[in-house]
């Protein structure tokens, strides 16, 4: 008895070791990431591979009118993990920020590829955040809208705006957890107003997943199955 009460602790000590090991081993993971300027990026055909999401085909287009400063070479972009979902951080110096002064405007497109490179695995839903401040009548926003490789049908959008809200997500529609690669077009915009100022200094895109729709009927029979064999006992 005093055995397998002593086994039955040890299987508890094995399992927090391995949930901190698997902890510590994602903090190193997004640490340790490469970063990149959004220039280089689109200069290049550079791509980011962050766990199993590739990242790839970036372009940029910059418009504006007045003062405003959205320069590609200076939005740093890197992976992340949030909370186990894979993404992007794009961010641009606390002094050189995406911003527009009064009676100006900004806007920088940015578009880029996201695969799962997993076959068991398939992408559910987009999330985005910013991080930004405006006064006066400014406004700064991120309009985000997802596609299907043609880069004509949408499949989900999201909107945030700084200060708020500052962070939104969407399932992908009509077919959620059947993607395996989409497009995502970014639409920033920093307005200043008559008499406002508006600046972005990063924002954040996640991607969550799910299994591949076998792989969750291969789980159900098998937990039927379980349950089958438990009563025959």
């Amino acid at each position: 008895m005093r055995f397998i009460k002593g086994l039955g602790r040890l299987r508890g000590v094995i399992r927090v070791m391995a949930v901190a090991t698997v902890a510590v081993c994602i903090a190193s993971a997004a640490s340790a990431q490469p970063i990149f300027s959004l220039k280089d990026l689109v200069d290049q055909g550079g791509s980011i591979q962050m766990g199993d999401k590739l990242f790839s085909n970036f372009s940029v287009t910059v418009t504006g009118v007045g003062t405003y400063n959205l320069d590609p070479a200076g939005v740093s972009v890197t992976g992340i993990v949030d909370q186990g979902d894979y993404g992007l951080s794009f961010t641009a110096p606390s002094t050189a920020p995406l911003f527009a002064a009064a009676n100006s405007y900004g806007a920088m497109l940015i578009g880029f590829d996201v695969q799962v490179t997993d076959p068991n695995w398939y992408l559910n839903d987009i999330g985005l955040k910013v991080v930004g401040t405006v006064t006066g009548t400014g406004v700064a926003s991120i309009t985000e809208t997802a596609l299907l490789p043609d880069g004509m049908t949408a499949v989900g959008q999201v909107y945030v705006q700084a200060p708020a809200p500052a962070v939104n997500e969407a399932i992908l529609s009509p077919k959620p957890g059947m993607y395996k690669k989409i497009q995502i077009v970014k639409d920033i915009k920093v307005i200043g107003g008559p008499n406002g100022t508006a600046s972005i200094i990063s924002f954040e895109q996640t991607f969550s997943q799910v299994p591949e729709p076998s792989s969750l009927i291969a789980l159900g029979t098998g937990i039927i199955g379980l349950l089958g064999l438990r009563r025959k006992r």
